[in-house]
């Protein structure tokens, strides 16, 4: 288990209305322009169908931080501060917000909107 981060046009986590989605291929066109950023393959540690690698970024914890697209949004699962940060980019270029699974929104200045909800102790991301 973990805690997932989404970047995602809905409102709400768990919400996966079509009319919000982020397309398959609006999320590859960002990856494809993204020299940082490499669609897995088959011969990537722990590949799943979906996964794009943060391959400029290495985490000790974690290995090579990673994406993966599902059901019209993208999530990573137990984000970092690095890598919160690259969602959140990620996320502006989609037009979207990176939003966690109590609900709780990330902003670029490292607030965190609706933080008491969250198994965490801090309302700053960047000190995670």
């Amino acid at each position: 288990m973990g805690y997932d981060l989404r970047i995602t046009r809905a409102q709400e986590f768990y919400s996966t209305t079509p009319q919000h989605e982020i397309p398959e291929a609006e999320w590859l066109a960002v990856v494809d322009a993204d020299p940082e950023l490499s669609v897995a393959t088959l011969s990537d540690p722990y590949y799943f169908p979906g996964m794009v690698l943060w391959v400029t970024r290495h985490s000790d914890r974690y290995g090579v931080p990673w994406f993966a697209w599902v059901a019209g949004c993208i999530y990573s699962k137990n984000p970092n501060g690095p890598i919160i940060e690259k969602m959140i980019d990620l996320a502006e270029r989609l037009g979207a917000r990176v939003l966690g699974e109590a609900g709780e929104q990330y902003l670029s200045d490292g607030r965190v909107l609706g933080w008491e909800r969250t198994p965490f102790e801090k309302a700053d991301w960047r000190t995670r």
